[in-house]
This record gives structure tokens, C-alpha cells and sequence, in this order.
């Protein structure tokens, strides 16, 4: 009994004295299979500069220092890889690809691309085999524009499950949580590497999307936020559903709570040639403006409920790129409601002043109650026009404006129109139906708009025409029947007639 005792107690000590011998062997020996190994389950170049060591004592790792990989166009950078193995497939396959890994752990790890910078502090994935699930989380940060004096940092936690396809060339990640000061919420995707056609273009500190990423992975999930932070404020509930294929990726993000209605924006970038082109769907249905224009800190007082509906397109892959090509059209219902017109008021009150009429303009209350708000608003780069229908009022304005220093310089037409039903602005019947030009200036906030200097002259040339169906045409003409003698009445109405087409001759156009 004891020399059996004895026996085994032997051939335990032998057995581990050969695990140990095995083991305190360099481990650097292992670096160009394990090298080899990576590059070829990532797809990517990649390079071990630093030295590979084991931790002997359970479990049993394999640890790879500095680390450089190239993935989808982006450098990354590894501080350590710990590569948790089971010591029996070690001792029995002298192959770095025979081994059985456990688990996987990382630190430091650093990618740089655009200009931005993403930082996994730390990452685990335990119970791992290819074509299975295994359990991973990750501390991570990422600042954009990191190398400025001033950048701020987005710190995230994420965990879930995730199962790497057995060729290595995709993963799907099921119930992935995640949390960031900004967002939180639980994500289902699937990853596949693609095979891209073309080379992607040298990234720049500028661009808006990674190109190589849309084009070197395919991608399909949802998510759901239970809480996402924009400006200021929190919303609750949003969906994102995402995809890629090709180079082609489509973003659908829904608030069914959003500022008392709904919010709903589909972007689609399309990276599979250059330029890269977008389009931006935009529709907001029930939202309250009062609570929008708060949100989007403007002053504009307008209560009602908004209804909106845009289409934007874009070519390029910077913001100024963007800009130069912005081209569109968005519409909007502001059903009923109240809206501040003081912007309207005052380039009228001095019209209405030259007519002997400043208390009609002077009667309309700064906060109009309106029965119907429509518009339509069109861009083409700087280009802008807008038409807007406020109850009788009709406004055209087209000009330009220059978003990057919030200024406008645009011509606007007024024009009162005859309803027979419906709120109405009390004006001089001279003014009906007659475009009344307003030059305006400034930021989009707070305009300063007036009456363009020839409009005046315009109305004067209107309403002393005959065939205008002017108010004070018609008592002019009153006064020629009743004062002019017979004989020179026709002459009479021949020289007004004269005298307008004479000022609208001389009005610029």
C-alpha cells in the first residue's frame, strides 16, 4: 500500500516537475506561431514587439506584451494579452493552434483613427470556443479629437454575450448591455468580415465616418435605449435598428417619447464609392414647438403642435464638404396655435404709418393666434427659400445663408391674401394682395428685417394704376367724376396712369 502510495506521489511530482520544465522554457519561443495564429484569425497584419511570458499558477496564461494590429483601416495598439489555456492541450500539442483557450483577457489596448481615440482600459472573455457562446465585458473611453488641448471623454461599460462564428470571420453579440453618461441600453448585432472591392481612401483628422470600417465589415442589429441625453435632456425608450452591407449602412432611430410627440430619423451613408454620399430623413409628428424651440435654445415664442417632414442629401466626408452640398427639402404644419409676429409688426408699422393707418398694424397682438401655419423650406448649399403661410399671410423669402457664421441675407415678399374664412390680419385694402418686399439680415435667432426702399414706391405705382383694382385708385377716380370738369377727366385719369407706370418704371427689380 505504501509503495503504490509512494508511486503515484512520484509520478504526480514527475508529471508536474514536466509541466514546470515545460513551461519556465522561454515562451518567446511561441511568438511567431502565436503571431502567425492572430494575424490569421484576424485577417489583419499584426506584430508582437513586446516579450510573451506565462503565469504559472492556475489558471494557467500565456501573456503577450505590446501588441500593433492594422484592422478595418484603423491602427490599434495592445498593452497586454492574456490568453487563458488549458494546461493538458498545452503539454499534448506542441502547436500554439492545438491549444484550448478558456479565456481572454486585455489591457490597454488603443485605436486612433480620424483623429479620435478609442481606449479599452480592460476586457475579459471567460468560458471561450469558437462557435459558442462566452460571457465578455469591457471598461472603455472615447475621445474624439483627443490630441486638443481641450477634449472630452466618453468613459462606457459594456457586457454580454458574444459567439465568434467558427471561421473566425464574424461574431454575433446577444443581450449586450451598455452604459455611457450619454446613452444606456441593450444591443443585439451580427458582424461579418467583408471582402472589399477597392481600396479605402487615406483617412484624414476630418472625416465625418471610417470608410475602411463601412467597407471592410457587414453588419445587422437593434437596439434599445432606455435612456438617451441630447443637449440637455433625456429620452426615454428610443430603438436604433443598424445595417451594413457593402459599404451601404442605414440607421433607423425612433422616440416614441419625444417633446410630447414623436420623433423619427433615417440616415443612410453610402461609403461603397467616393464621394461619400448621404441622405437624412427627418419626421417629427405631435411634438410640441414651444418644448422643441426650448430644447434648441431659441427664443422664438410659438406654442402648437408641430408636424414635420424633411429630406436631406449630402455628398463628402467632412463637415465643410457637407455644408457646400446640403441640398433638400423639408416641410412642417404647425396646426393651431400662437406665435410671436413681432418680427412681422415692425417693418409694417412704418407702411401702415404712410397710409394714415399706424393703429391697424399697431392693433395686432405680438402673440398671434393663428388658425393655420404651413411651410416648405428648400436648400441648395448656401441657397435657401423659404414659403411659409401664416392664416391671410403668405411669405416667399429666398437668399443665402451661411451656417458656419449664423448669418442670413435674404429678400422676403409679404403678401396679404382674401379668405373667406378663418383668422385674418386687419390691413389697408391697398396692401391685399400686393407683394410687399422686406430686406432681412443677421443670425437665424434674431433677424433684422425691413422694408426694402423701393417698396413703397411699388405700392404708390400700384395703387395709382388703373386696372390694380386699387382702393385708393377707385377714390381718386371717384374725385375725378366728382370735381374734374368732363371734358378733362380722361386726361386727368391718363396723367395717374402716367405717374404709376412712371415710379414703376423707375422702381429696381
Amino acid at each position: 500500500m505504501l509503495r503504490r502510495t509512494l508511486t503515484a506521489l512520484f509520478a504526480i511530482l514527475l508529471a508536474g516537475g514536466a509541466i514546470v520544465f515545460y513551461l519556465l522554457q522561454d515562451a518567446n519561443r511561441f511568438k511567431p506561431q502565436l503571431q502567425a495564429l492572430l494575424q490569421e484569425q484576424t485577417g489583419s497584419p499584426l506584430r508582437i514587439t513586446g516579450p510573451l511570458t506565462w503565469q504559472l499558477f492556475p489558471p494557467l496564461v500565456l501573456r503577450a506584451q505590446s501588441i500593433e494590429a492594422e484592422l478595418a483601416g484603423a491602427q490599434w495598439r495592445v498593452g497586454q494579452l492574456d490568453l487563458d489555456l488549458d494546461a493538458l492541450t498545452v503539454l499534448n500539442d506542441r502547436g500554439v493552434s492545438g491549444w484550448q483557450l478558456q479565456a481572454v483577457g486585455l489591457k490597454d489596448v488603443v485605436q486612433v483613427i480620424d483623429g479620435d481615440r478609442l481606449r479599452i482600459a480592460n476586457a475579459e472573455l471567460t468560458q471561450f470556443s469558437l462557435g459558442s457562446q462566452a460571457a465578455f465585458s469591457a471598461a472603455l473611453d472615447y475621445t474624439p479629437d483627443f490630441e486638443q488641448t481641450v477634449a472630452t471623454t466618453i468613459p462606457a461599460k459594456v457586457s454580454g454575450l458574444v459567439t465568434v462564428h467558427g471561421d473566425a470571420q464574424g461574431a454575433d453579440l446577444t443581450a449586450t448591455t451598455f452604459s455611457t453618461p450619454n446613452a444606456a441600453g441593450t444591443c443585439n448585432m451580427q458582424l461579418v468580415r467583408a471582402q472589399p472591392t477597392r481600396a479605402a481612401p487615406t483617412p484624414t483628422d476630418d472625416d465625418i465616418v471610417s470608410v475602411a470600417l463601412l467597407r471592410a465589415v457587414d453588419w445587422l442589429g437593434d437596439c434599445q435605449l432606455t435612456r438617451l441625453m441630447l443637449g440637455d435632456r433625456d429620452f426615454h425608450n428610443a430603438s436604433v435598428k443598424l445595417k451594413n452591407t457593402a459599404g451601404v449602412a442605414r440607421t433607423v432611430m425612433v422616440l416614441p417619447q419625444f417633446l410630447g410627440g414623436k420623433a423619427k430619423v433615417v440616415v443612410v451613408t453610402r461609403a461603397q464609392h467616393l464621394p461619400v454620399r448621404w441622405l437624412i430623413k427627418s419626421t417629427l409628428s405631435g411634438v410640441h414647438s414651444q418644448r422643441l424651440t426650448a430644447w434648441l435654445d431659441q427664443e422664438l415664442q410659438w406654442a402648437a403642435p408641430l408636424a414635420y417632414n424633411g429630406s436631406i442629401a449630402l455628398t463628402g466626408n467632412t463637415p465643410q464638404a457637407l455644408l457646400a452640398s446640403i441640398e433638400g427639402e423639408t416641410t412642417f404644419d404647425g396646426a393651431r396655435g400662437n406665435i410671436s409676429i413681432t418680427q412681422i409688426k415692425q417693418p409694417l408699422q412704418g407702411l401702415a404709418t404712410l397710409l394714415k393707418e399706424p393703429e391697424r398694424v399697431s392693433a395686432w397682438p405680438d402673440l398671434w393666434q393663428y388658425e393655420d401655419l404651413t411651410g416648405r423650406w428648400r436648400v441648395n448649399g448656401s441657397n435657401h427659400e423659404l414659403a411659409l403661410a401664416l392664416d391671410n399671410l403668405r411669405v416667399l423669402a429666398k437668399g443665402t445663408y451661411n451656417v458656419t457664421e449664423d448669418q442670413l441675407d435674404m429678400l422676403a415678399e409679404l403678401q396679404f391674401v382674401s379668405l373667406h374664412e378663418g383668422a385674418m390680419f386687419d390691413v389697408n385694402p391697398l396692401l391685399m394682395d400686393l407683394p410687399i418686399p422686406l430686406q432681412c439680415n443677421g443670425s437665424v435667432e434674431n433677424p433684422s428685417c425691413r422694408l426694402a426702399p423701393d417698396a413703397a414706391q411699388r405700392i404708390m405705382a400700384s395703387a395709382l394704376t388703373s386696372g390694380e383694382n386699387s382702393a385708393l385708385r377707385a377714390k381718386l377716380d371717384t374725385k375725378i367724376e366728382e370735381q374734374v370738369p368732363e371734358q378733362f377727366r380722361d386726361a386727368a385719369r391718363d396723367l395717374l396712369d402716367l405717374l404709376g407706370d412712371s415710379l414703376n418704371r423707375d422702381t429696381p427689380r
